[in-house]
């Protein structure tokens, strides 16, 4: 079972009781790049977090970028990379849920060399992302 942890304008945050984080990301018009950069940086702390903490409470990460943007720009990478690399030097597994646009894959195997290399994999769905992380329990 899955219980909110936290919840930003343009994100969630949830945690399992299998120890899987579940942070979901929405494409959200109606914000401003300097309230998109604020969600950004709320989501850089939270991440970091949750993964130093003791991998018998949290283990793996899933990132479900499916409803959000298909393309960013450097600030937002640099901050993307800021979130996920803390989970491969805890040792902790990450799959980024993409969305069906090639460029948004693109994008994010660019990101998953630069942060999460040896433990970072791509998912076309949060099932996916889900039997990936069940499969090298």
């Amino acid at each position: 079972m899955r219980r909110r942890y936290k919840q930003g304008a343009n994100y969630e945050l949830e945690l399992g009781d299998d120890g899987v984080c579940v942070c979901r990301v929405h494409r959200r018009s109606e914000l401003s790049r300097e309230q998109g950069a604020r969600c950004a940086e709320e989501q850089v702390v939270l991440l970091t977090e949750l993964a130093a903490r003791a991998a018998t409470e949290v283990r793996a990460l899933i990132f479900d970028l499916s409803d959000a943007p298909d393309v960013w720009g450097p600030l937002t990478q640099r901050a993307l990379e800021n979130m996920l690399a803390p989970w491969e030097v805890a040792h902790k597994r990450v799959v980024v849920v993409v969305g069906p646009e090639p460029i948004q894959r693109f994008n994010v195997e660019s990101l998953i060399k630069s942060s999460v290399p040896s433990l970072g994999r791509i998912a076309d769905s949060p099932a996916d992302a889900e039997a990936r992380l069940v499969k090298r329990k």
